[in-house]
């Protein structure tokens, strides 16, 4: 998937000093005033290894349960164990998708079971 950060950040160049992230030098600036959020933006390479993911469709507030349900039900019958924390993969813009068709992946990191 191609994103355009121009239009997705809201910045009208995609200037400055650059930034390393997984060999790439990736470069930010804003010239708008309304986009605050650009200082908190926080480029990173993450490597999650083995992971349990599902799709979600819907509102984000209804989450909960089948991250309840993945970390209770697929994750410990498959013999795993959850490794960090979950993280979250928004695939549609809330400003311009209706709750109800919202897609997220959610990914939990995992490893083996232990043995005894």
């Amino acid at each position: 998937m191609k994103i355009d950060l121009k239009k997705e950040l809201g910045v009208d160049d995609v200037v400055g000093p650059p930034r390393r992230c997984g060999g790439r030098t990736i470069s930010l600036s804003s010239r708008r005033p309304e986009t605050p959020a650009i200082e908190r933006l926080r480029i990173a390479s993450v490597d999650e290894g083995r992971c349990v993911q599902t799709l979600h469709v819907g509102p984000y507030d209804d989450e909960g349960p089948v991250l309840a349900r993945m970390h209770d039900e697929a994750i410990a019958g498959r013999g795993l164990r959850m490794r960090g924390h979950h993280h979250e993969i928004y695939l549609g813009d809330p400003r311009r998708t209706a709750p109800e068709r919202l897609r997220t992946i959610l990914r939990q990191p995992v490893t083996g079971a232990e043995t005894s």
